[in-house]
């Protein structure tokens, strides 16, 4: 029964359209009563039945649906314009200003709608400081790097603050409720972070930037400042008191490769590299002085920075300091030191970045490390009958993998 109730949903959805495309507006219309008396709770399907609804004329009725569509997604910026002019041109000319003004609180690109505003009456040194107040808000990307941020931090606690404060609406809505709130009285986060103490903890506090937890994180807790009232229990505290890290959605790895007389591994480890699944990389070959043919094998592939350390130092430098030079010119959020005589699995470097994004207070990950030789096989016999300790024959070998304890025979 599900399956044929989507059917014919979806089959009233693409009449809908249809129509929509061939202008046939009261047909639209109809298309989309049928469908929304199905789903009733998404947003985008309100703002077209509205988009159709004007189109028809019937203006009070497309005002109504673009007030569902905005209680559903209030953070959608084009709507607030097609509400407040609509409310404008039905000559509800106080409630279009309030939802003009609205507009500017929602972070994105401003449309130029200054000669809309001036009709509807707001003077024109509050219109420049609508405009100036907006380019002070946070842009999209930086509201989906706050929404990270809260999203990976335990002080933030989705579940206690949508009961506590009578909110509805999946979690980017309620961390998206938290971040735009900054300009009202501070709010709790949790039982671990309350943002009016914090505040008066802080001194001077940059309203106009920052919800006082997404300041608590990016400065705040570097510069010693409280987030809670100290009667909390030592586990709590400590809680608090842990940095995450917090990584972007897409990290740039850095993957820095010390190499002397590495020639033969190059080749392979390069390739490997180059077929990796995560993409977002960039490689720093540090050459510490080959008198081999290494650097020119480098220089074949797409390497982001080659170092010749011969060049720019005129001696070999050792492999830790090999590596600091690496890390000194990369840009990489997350440094990868790569052995030369080693090779990675295709999906190496994404399950390494997943690993550190899952969990904020990881600071480190590591490969399973596999030979890149073969095992050896060690065979020994002789024309008369002899015995062998173990334990001294392996201590004694240079290769030394793996040995099976067979006393008949040794790999």
């Amino acid at each position: 029964m599900s399956v044929l109730f989507t059917s014919i949903t979806n089959m009233h959805l693409k009449r809908a359209r249809y129509f929509a495309r061939k202008q046939d507006w009261h047909a639209s219309v109809l298309a989309y009563e049928k469908v929304l008396s199905h789903v009733e709770n998404n947003h985008k399907l309100w703002e077209q039945y509205g988009h159709a609804l004007k189109e028809s004329g019937s203006f009070e009725n497309a005002i109504s649906a673009y007030r569902k569509s905005i209680i559903l997604n209030r953070y959608n910026k084009e709507l607030y314009v097609h509400l407040g002019y609509l409310l404008k041109e039905t000559g509800n000319i106080r409630e279009s200003e309030l939802i003009f003004r609205k507009y500017f609180d929602i972070p994105g690109k401003n449309q130029d709608i200054k000669s809309i505003l001036l009709e509807i009456g707001i003077k024109e040194h509050d219109i420049h400081n609508l405009y100036a107040e907006q380019s002070n808000a946070c842009s999209a990307e930086e509201l989906e790097e706050y929404i990270e941020i809260l999203r990976k931090t335990p002080l933030f606690d989705v579940e206690w603050y949508r009961t506590r404060y009578n909110l509805a609406g999946d979690d980017d809505f309620i961390y998206k409720e938290y971040i735009f709130y900054r300009k009202r009285p501070y709010r709790k986060t949790s039982e671990l972070f309350d943002g009016e103490v914090y505040v008066r903890s802080c001194g001077s506090f940059p309203e106009n930037e920052y919800a006082p937890l997404i300041h608590y994180l990016k400065i705040g807790m570097y510069n010693g400042s409280f987030c809670c009232d100290l009667n909390l229990d030592r586990n709590s505290l400590d809680q608090v008191n842990k940095r995450p890290l917090c990584l972007s959605l897409n990290p740039l790895v850095s993957i820095i490769v010390t190499n002397k007389n590495g020639e033969k591994f190059l080749e392979k480890l390069f390739n490997s590299i180059n077929d990796q699944t995560y993409r977002n990389f960039e490689i720093i070959f540090v050459d510490d002085c080959s008198s081999d043919n290494s650097i020119n094998i480098a220089k074949n592939f797409s390497i982001t920075k080659v170092v010749d350390v011969n060049s720019d130092y005129g001696s070999p430098v050792g492999f830790a300091k090999a590596n600091n030079i690496g890390y000194n010119l990369s840009d990489g959020e997350i440094i990868l030191l790569q052995n030369n005589d080693t090779y990675l699995d295709v999906n190496c470097i994404e399950f390494l970045v997943k690993s550190l994004q899952q969990d904020e207070y990881i600071a480190a990950a590591s490969p399973k490390i596999r030979f890149f030789e073969k095992f050896a096989r060690v065979t020994i016999v002789g024309s008369k009958e002899f015995s062998l300790d173990f334990e001294k024959t392996l201590s004694e070998l240079s290769y030394k993998k793996m040995l099976s304890q067979d006393w008949n025979r040794i790999q």
